[in-house]
């Protein structure tokens, strides 16, 4: 975890996905993964979802630095293995690299509920990830004070993310609905 604040509200994580196949006698290492979690919000989605005990299960926003990255480095993240003596360490300084140059920067920015209420006004095309949008979007709305766009974000997630047919999944959603609702007034 990456501290992005004093106050231990928001974390960045950064992965690395490795990759090695039958037969193969190198380490592929995939694209950079991120997140960044602003605790607050997460919590708030937690409790309103009547979700229980247990720490939130979701990061505010996730995604691949692609738009941040010069092609340079694109070209040098997209080409990393391992397959000798060396190549670990080369690998391991090329992403530390792009990370303090590109990723950190770009989560710090990010790191803020009005530049994440203005991302999440953009729809995701996969249904889940759509999901998540419209319900940080709501929530960040309502924790910015913006209680009509709260609101116009929590009824297009009734609306439209609402209706599953699938009982656990409805009654959950329907439950962050009705609370959310309720604090916006």
């Amino acid at each position: 975890m990456i501290q992005l604040d004093g106050d231990g509200a928001w974390e960045g994580t950064v992965s690395l996905v490795k990759r090695l196949m039958a037969g193969q006698s190198r380490v592929d290492l995939e694209p950079i993964g991120l997140s960044i979690t602003h605790k607050p919000t997460e919590k708030l989605i937690h409790d309103l979802k009547g979700a229980g005990a247990g720490a939130p299960a979701y990061a505010t926003l996730s995604g691949f630095p692609w738009e941040v990255l010069p092609p340079q480095s694109k070209d040098e993240l997209t080409g990393l293995w391992i397959d000798e003596p060396g190549a670990a360490r080369r690998a391991a300084d090329t992403v530390a690299a792009a990370v303090k140059a590109h990723v950190l920067p770009w989560m710090r920015s990010n790191a803020d509920l009005s530049v994440l209420a203005r991302r999440f006004q953009e729809p995701q095309k996969i249904s889940h990830l759509d999901v998540q949008r419209l319900e940080r979007a709501a929530v960040i709305n309502y924790e910015l004070g913006d209680g009509d766009a709260a609101a116009a974000a929590l009824a297009e997630y009734a609306d439209e993310k609402c209706g599953t047919g699938i009982s656990a999944i409805d009654d959950e959603r329907r439950h962050f609905v009705r609370a959310l609702t309720e604090l916006i007034g």
